[in-house]
C-alpha cells in the first residue's frame, strides 16, 4: 500500500514559518556593507572585520568597520565610493568605522579613524561636514583637503597639510584650523594641541619626520601629484617658499629648495713660474 504525505499544520507550523522570515531580514543586516576598493597594495596589508582577518590584494572591496593593518614596509592605497582616496603607511592601523553616502545629495557621515601609524587622506565629493577623522587625542574636520598624519604608539598626532584646509581639534574640543601648506598641526598625548607650525623634531617621540610621514615627495596610485618633496624639510624644520610661499627660491636644475644662492668660494690659484 503506498502512502501519500500528509501535509501537517497547527500552532507549531505557524512558530517555525515565523521563524523563518524573521531569520531573512536578520542575515542582510549582518552582511558587511561594501564601502570601497584596495587600489594597490605593497607587502603585507590585512583587513579585519569582526573575527576573521584576510590578506588584501588589488581589487578587494573593503567594508564598514573593517580594520586595515600593515606591517613593516607595508601600504596600502584605497578608493571609496564618493571618490574619498586613502592611503595607508608602515606599522599602521586605521579603523572604517562608518561610512554612509548619499550620491545625490552629495551628503553623508565618513568616519575613519587612526589608531596609529601614517596616513593620507584625500577627501572627495561629498559635503565638507560628512568627514571626520579621529584619533586617540584629537578628531580632524575636513574643508575640501589633502593631508597627511601619523599617530604613535602612545596617541601622539602630527597633521601635515598639503591642501586645502583642516580643522584639528582635542578631546577638550579646543581647536585650531590648518590652511598653510606645508605646516603642521600637533596633539599631544594630554590634549595639548599647538597651532599651525613648522615641524618639530621632539614631537612623537623624537620619530623622523621621513618616517611619519612617507608620501611626501612621491607619487602614489592614488594622488601621483607631487606637491613638494622631502628636500623641503631640511635640518627638521619647514623651509618657507614651497610652491608658491614666499621666502624661498627654487634653483633649476638643482632640485632643491635654499633661502637664497651662496656665491661659490674658490681657492686662489698658484701663480705660474716662468722657466
Amino acid at each position: 500500500m503506498t502512502y501519500a504525505p500528509r501535509m501537517v499544520s497547527g500552532p507549531a507550523t505557524l512558530v517555525l514559518s515565523a521563524l523563518l522570515v524573521a531569520a531573512a531580514p536578520v542575515t542582510a543586516l549582518n552582511t558587511p556593507l561594501q564601502i570601497g576598493t584596495t587600489f594597490s597594495v605593497k607587502k603585507d596589508v590585512v583587513g579585519k572585520l569582526e573575527s576573521s582577518a584576510r590578506a588584501l590584494k588589488k581589487g578587494d572591496m573593503v567594508h564598514q568597520e573593517e580594520i586595515i593593518e600593515t606591517s613593516n614596509e607595508s601600504e596600502g592605497e584605497f578608493v571609496f565610493q564618493d571618490d574619498t582616496k586613502l592611503a595607508v603607511g608602515p606599522n599602521a592601523q586605521i579603523t572604517l568605522d562608518r561610512f554612509v553616502y548619499d550620491p545625490e545629495k552629495k551628503d553623508g557621515d565618513i568616519i575613519i579613524n587612526a589608531t596609529k601609524g601614517a596616513f593620507r587622506f584625500m577627501s572627495g565629493s561629498a559635503k565638507k561636514t560628512a568627514y571626520t577623522i579621529k584619533s586617540p587625542v584629537a578628531s580632524i574636520g575636513v574643508r575640501g583637503t589633502v593631508f597627511d598624519g601619523y599617530v604613535n604608539d602612545e596617541g601622539e598626532i602630527a597633521v601635515l597639510l598639503m591642501d586645502g584646509a583642516v580643522d584639528v581639534c582635542n578631546a577638550g574640543r579646543e581647536c585650531n584650523s590648518l590652511d598653510q601648506k606645508g605646516y603642521f598641526i600637533h596633539v599631544g598625548r594630554r590634549g595639548v594641541i599647538s597651532r599651525a607650525v613648522e615641524w618639530n623634531g621632539r614631537w612623537l617621540g623624537g620619530v623622523g619626520v621621513g618616517r611619519a610621514f612617507p608620501f611626501v615627495g612621491r607619487r602614489l596610485r592614488i594622488d601621483p601629484r607631487v606637491r613638494f618633496r622631502r628636500a623641503d624639510l631640511i635640518g627638521g624644520r619647514l623651509v618657507r617658499g614651497v610652491r608658491g610661499v614666499p621666502g624661498v627660491r627654487r634653483v633649476p636644475g638643482v632640485g632643491r629648495t635654499i633661502n637664497r644662492a651662496r656665491p661659490r668660494i674658490r681657492a686662489p690659484r698658484a701663480p705660474r713660474l716662468r722657466r
